[in-house]
Order: C-alpha cells, then structure tokens, then sequence
C-alpha cells in the first residue's frame, strides 16, 4: 500500500509521522518524507549521530530531493525494512530505494 504525503517543514522540523526507519540491526537511519536522511548513528546505535537534523534544523543531513515541488507515495517491500519513496513532480516520476 502506498501513502501520498506532501512533507512540510515547520522551523526546519518535520512532523514525526513524516519518518520512516531503515536500518541493519546494529544501526537504525530516520528518513524524512522529503527525502533528507535526518538522523542516522553509526556504526551503532549508541554511536554519537552523523545526521542530527532531528534534534536542530541546522543540523547535518543527506538529502536527495527534486529541485520543484513534490509529493511522495511511501511504502515498505513486503516484509523488509527497505523502504521505497517515489517522487512525484508534474513533469515525472523518480524512485528511491533504501
């Protein structure tokens, strides 16, 4: 099932249902809904965060995101934590796979 969201940031944060997880069982990335990888700690989850735009909007982030505006469908291949953001813009279609 695919979820349309149009993300929106409020002071540079985005709302908490915004995020989805992925991650390898030793680590755990958060993924905002536009496409910014907002908090990751790694190589563990007690390591200290490489992305920490969750807790400061000035904070580090990855981001991939079109250039005009979007909305996104979410979802989860059936289960696994890979997690699949597809982008929609009026003039196409791109797929990110995590």
């Amino acid at each position: 099932m695919l979820h349309s969201l149009k993300p929106e940031r409020t002071d540079g944060f985005l709302p908490l249902e915004h995020y989805a997880a992925i991650g390898n069982g030793r680590s755990v990335a958060l993924i905002g809904a536009d496409g910014s990888i907002d908090w990751w700690c790694a190589p563990d989850l007690d390591s200290p965060p490489l992305f920490n735009r969750l807790h400061d909007a000035e904070g580090g982030r990855f981001s991939v995101t079109p250039v005009e505006p979007f909305r996104i469908e979410r979802r989860y291949r059936q289960n696994s934590n890979v997690l699949e953001t597809v982008f929609v813009t009026d003039s196409g279609r791109a797929r990110v796979t995590e």
